[in-house]
Order: structure tokens, then sequence, then C-alpha cells
């Protein structure tokens, strides 16, 4: 591995995302604490020198994104003094999150799906996933989901996942949630 001379390493495209991936996932469900993350992924730039120069994607999460995630995330930690606040910063940490692990597998950042949605009505998602109520309670979910499900990978995991997620929506959030396959009843999924 080449360094700069100091005891950084130099990490390109494919080591960061081969770092991020795990971790940001690992943080998604629940395997780790949002300090645990932040530990993470600041060590990791301690001791890098993040050279992304292919995947203008990962570029965008690694030098904004990613900083801008790490410093909301630990604002969290400190009250405001305002429970509606607190919520506010929360939502937006999270959605500023979601934006990186959209990035990170190429898909279109959630702040844009849900601008889109809340611009014009249409909706990639089933509505609910737009709100702040799920929002706020979307990591505890797929923690929820994932313990009851397992990782999954197989076919028909899916609609078992879909299942599951509409049974833990519903009893413990009290919110109604439609999966795809409710909303399209006549596309085959798997």
């Amino acid at each position: 591995m080449e360094t700069n001379g100091s005891s950084k390493v130099y990490a390109g495209d494919y080591a960061v995302e081969c770092f991020l991936t795990p971790v940001m996932e690992n943080y998604m469900y629940g395997k780790m604490t949002e300090e645990e993350f932040c530990t993470a992924v600041k060590q990791y730039y301690d001791t890098h020198i993040i050279s992304v120069s292919y995947n203008d994607e990962l570029k965008m999460v690694t030098e904004k994104l990613l900083p801008e995630l790490i410093e909301k995330m630990e604002a969290l930690a400190v009250s405001s003094g305002s429970a509606e606040e607190d919520q506010k910063k929360k939502i937006e940490a999270w959605i500023l999150f979601k934006d990186c692990l959209n990035l990170l597998e190429e898909r279109t950042p959630f702040s844009e799906e849900r601008e889109e949605y809340l611009t014009t009505g249409l909706a990639r998602a089933d509505e609910v996933e737009y709100s702040d109520p799920y929002l706020l309670i979307e990591r505890e979910l797929e923690t929820l989901v994932r313990e009851e499900t397992g990782e999954g990978g197989y076919l028909g995991y899916c609609h078992l996942y879909w299942s599951v997620k509409k049974k833990v929506l519903k009893e413990k959030f009290g919110i109604d949630w439609r999966s795809p396959s409710e909303r399209y009843p006549g596309i085959i999924f798997d």
C-alpha cells in the first residue's frame, strides 16, 4: 500500500466503497450505534487519504455528504431543549444518511425522491415512507424486521420482508403501509 510519507494510507474508489457500504448497512440495520458509526467513519478519514476519482456519486458522498452527516449525527447527542427541534434534526440526519446510502447503491438520492413527491405527488414508494413520522422510526423498523426475517437474499424473501414490515409498522407504530406488491398487483417481484 502506498502512503504519503505519513501514517495515512491512500484509499481509492474501490477501497472506500468496500469500507463504507458495510459500515452504512450495519448502522442502517441497528448493528452499530450512532456513536459507533461516527467513530468508525472518522477513524477511516483520519487514517486514509481518500482519493475517489472514477465514481462521481462516491466522490459526492465522501467529500460533501458524509462529513455533513457526521456533523449532524454528533449534533444529535446535544439536545436543543425542544423536542420538535430535536426531531427535525434527527429527520435531517436520517435523510442525509439515506442520500449517502442511495448514492453508494447508485440510486437517486432520497432527498430528491422526497422532494419530487412533496412537489408533484409522484411517489416511487408508498407515500408514508416520505412522512416525518415514518422517517423517525425507519431505522428501528429495519432492525425489528431484520430480527424477524434474517438477512435474506433468497427467492421469495422480499414478500416475507414486506409482510413482516407491514405487520411491525401497524402493530408497533400504528402506521398503515402498502408493499410494492400491493401497490402494483400486476407486477411479479423476485
